[in-house]
């Protein structure tokens, strides 16, 4: 999902979130973490910077 969160409120970003399938894995664009902490979810986040991927 690249980067939709960005443009949902809270509500439809929860919404969308609990649509996706519990057990999968999911790949997530995003500009913004902060929303994600708030959902007690596992998180893997890999920075890319000046076209290098850096792992957190």
């Amino acid at each position: 999902i690249d980067d939709v969160f960005g443009e949902l409120d809270p509500r439809r970003r929860n919404a969308l979130m609990n649509l996706l399938p519990a057990d999968t894995q999911k790949l997530v664009t995003t500009t913004n973490l902060d929303w994600w902490d708030r959902r007690g979810l596992e998180l893997g986040v890999t920075t890319v910077k000046d076209g290098e991927l850096l792992e957190e």
